[in-house]
């Protein structure tokens, strides 16, 4: 059973990190210097934070139950 969660960590850490490369690529192409008033780099940090951090988590987590098993 731990092993079933373990796994299912690491492709939900997978499945994240796959959204934030799309979700940058989406908002590069939709970007528009002159209609925002934030640089593209902010919209890179707040994917980040969204989507980075819990992808770390989630792999740690998925880490630490295989080794504990």
């Amino acid at each position: 059973m731990k092993k079933i969660i373990s796994k299912i960590c690491k492709v939900i850490s997978v499945l994240l990190v796959i959204a934030f490369v799309a979700l940058s690529i989406i908002d590069y192409i939709n970007y528009n210097p002159m209609y925002t008033s934030a640089p593209y780099y902010v919209n890179l940090l707040v994917n980040a934070l969204l989507l980075l951090i819990p992808s770390s988590i989630a792999f740690l987590i998925g880490i630490i139950i295989e080794k504990r098993h």
